[in-house]
């Protein structure tokens, strides 16, 4: 557990945010195959608590979707608050935030300073915000793209512009949509 208790969250509210972030950095995770990902919600407390013990090859913190629009500054200080207390963790962790535009580079700028070791942008479309995504993100850190729009299906020979772009999620719904 990254906290023996989570107590100090209850009653606090949305304006309260943010608490007081950590200093602790995970290292980079070494596993090289990856067969599972668990997705995990930001809201949830009690499931970031348990990302130092998780067995999942791969854990992403979703702060795209599966949030609501009114409560992704709390998801997201969420995030920032249980990585900047992790220590360890056996999982290679992905931080899916929302598409550039909509709140992603603010997402990827904040949390650049907490120990996690992907990025996952959603809804990408070409190079060119393939080359903003790198140019916010720490350099020690791999991006991920969710491929959701028929451009990115349509350029992906042309969407690996550097080494850090190491996977591409296919976001089969949309696509078909």
């Amino acid at each position: 557990m990254i906290f023996d208790s989570l107590d100090f969250l209850k009653g606090l509210e949305t304006e309260a945010l943010p608490l007081h972030f950590g200093t602790k950095h995970k290292s980079a995770a070494l596993k090289i195959h990856r067969r599972s990902n668990m997705m995990l919600n930001p809201l949830n407390p009690s499931h970031l608590n348990r990302i130092d013990e998780m067995d999942a090859d791969m854990i992403t913190l979703n702060l795209e979707d599966a949030i609501a629009p009114s409560r992704k500054k709390e998801a997201l200080y969420n995030i920032g608050l249980f990585l900047s207390h992790l220590k360890q963790s056996k999982s290679f962790i992905i931080v899916r935030v929302n598409p550039l535009g909509e709140g992603g580079e603010e997402e990827i700028t904040f949390l650049n300073d907490f120990g996690f070791d992907a990025v996952r942008v959603a809804k990408i479309r070409n190079h060119t915000q393939i080359a903003q995504a790198l140019t916010l993100l720490d350099p020690g850190k791999e991006l991920h793209i969710s491929l959701e729009t028929k451009e990115a299906f349509q350029n992906l020979s042309t969407l690996r512009i550097d080494k850090r772009l190491t996977t591409a999620n296919l976001g089969i719904l949309d696509l078909l949509t």
